[in-house]
């Protein structure tokens, strides 16, 4: 009897040994300063530090707000390489709606303090993205 239970638990460990693992489905990695790859990331400080939220980059049929905690306290931002094409507009709207200004960044681009010279100060004032191809929202 005691040589069979002998048997059964080398055969158990044998077959554990040599059983196929299965990956599980792992988190996006990640690309630039957290940032996972295939997103788009807004920062509350300047050169990406503070609390981060990322964005699916895929395209937009509509608005897409900021989530509430960091809506107007943006002032980092970073598209990843892995766009498909994609531009994201980094928005200030009066309400929700109609846009006051913005900036267009894509694939790769790096943005470490949201006013740009020349161009917006979007510093603290980025409550809506969108994404698209060139020329307005997707189809």
């Amino acid at each position: 009897m005691k040589r069979h239970l002998l048997a059964a638990a080398a055969a158990a460990i044998t077959f554990l040994a040599t059983a196929p693992t299965f990956a599980s489905s792992a988190a996006p990695t990640s690309e630039f300063h957290g940032c996972p790859s295939g997103y788009t990331c807004l920062w509350e400080h300047a050169n990406y530090k503070g609390t981060r939220v990322s964005f699916p980059n895929k395209c937009s049929k509509e608005l897409v707000p900021v989530p509430a905690h960091m809506r107007d306290k943006a002032s980092s931002a970073y598209m990843s390489r892995l766009t498909g094409g994609l531009r994201v507009s980094l928005t200030d709207t009066l309400d929700g709606t109609h846009i006051r200004q913005g900036i267009t960044i894509g694939a790769g681009d790096k943005v470490p303090f949201l006013n740009v010279a020349g161009k917006a100060q979007m510093n603290d004032s980025i409550d809506v993205v969108w994404f698209s191809h060139g020329h307005g929202l997707c189809p």
